[in-house]
């Protein structure tokens, strides 16, 4: 699953926290075993409601950069904070782009069946918090929206196992999710989503969003891990814009686990009031 959500997806052996966005490499085709996939259809729902159910032991803090690589142009970087814990509902994030700077943005993104999003601008003298679309691009160049790192997809009832392929080395199964009618009034329509989820870690290893005419408008890459206190972070997560070959890449710095944080940090109400990131002595460097 992408990314883009981050949560903690645990397996006999090992942890994993997934921001969702990696390495884009160039067009990774999976080869579709089709009928040779062993996922029947009671264990394609029960891995996909691990998907649903995984959340953090503990709140924990990322330090992260976006880079914005357009085709044609130079990259640039926009420093942010990320703070993740979960509610009834699901996982829930706060995060901030360009923080202390006049162009800095604020956002809660809740994730559940029923997805959303907060946006706080803190240009003027009464920051303005409101409800906005889950894909609405997290900055200005971005293509890396709420909707690919909380990955509300899972949540969706019209679910299609394709098989078992192999994606960038790793066996993983296929499966496209079917985007509910509201979607496809959007401004780009999205038909569905396709993720290949690993099979030894239950891990997402690609996503693509597909249109309402079958065409993959986006790719999502899950890249580079490290593991810093027991469990493992994706370093690196591409999107790639098929359509104007523009990509993003979330790439996380340093990061802190095992946090006890206020309520307040997730209320949208919120946004607009200052939160004190954690001592940089605190954090595990990447």
């Amino acid at each position: 699953m992408y990314l883009i959500r981050l949560a903690l997806l645990k397996h006999a052996k090992s942890c994993v926290i997934i921001v969702s966005l990696g390495l884009i490499l160039s067009r990774a085709h999976a080869e579709d075993y089709g009928q040779a996939s062993s996922l029947d259809k009671p264990s394609a729902q029960a891995l996909i409601a691990k998907f649903r159910e995984a959340s953090p032991a503990s709140a924990y803090y990322l330090e992260f950069t976006l880079n914005l690589i357009p085709r044609h142009a130079d990259t640039t970087r926009i420093p942010g904070r990320l703070w993740a814990s979960h509610n009834l509902l699901g996982n829930i994030w706060r995060i901030e782009l360009n923080p202390g700077q006049l162009n800095e943005k604020r956002y809660i993104i809740q994730n559940g069946s029923n997805a959303s999003v907060w946006q706080c601008d803190l240009q003027g003298t009464s920051p303005n918090v409101r409800r906005v679309s889950l894909l609405t691009a997290l900055f200005e160049g971005s293509e890396i929206s709420a909707f690919d790192l909380q990955m509300p997809y899972l949540y969706w009832p019209d679910i299609q196992v394709l098989g078992l392929s192999r994606i960038r080395g790793r066996p993983s199964y296929q499966f496209v999710f079917k985007a509910p009618s509201a979607l496809a009034l959007e401004s780009v329509p999205l038909g569905g989503v396709r993720a290949y989820l690993d099979t030894q870690y239950n891990a997402p290893v690609q996503t693509e969003l597909i249109s309402n005419l079958g065409k993959i408008l986006k790719t999502l890459t899950l890249g580079d891990l490290k593991k810093i206190q027991g469990q493992w972070i994706p370093k690196t997560i591409d999107m790639r814009n098929e359509l104007t070959r523009n990509k993003t890449q979330f790439e996380v710095n340093s990061g802190v686990l095992g946090l006890e944080l206020a309520r307040s940090v997730f209320n949208p109400a919120d946004l607009p009031t200052k939160v004190i990131p954690p001592l940089q002595t605190e954090l595990t460097l990447f």
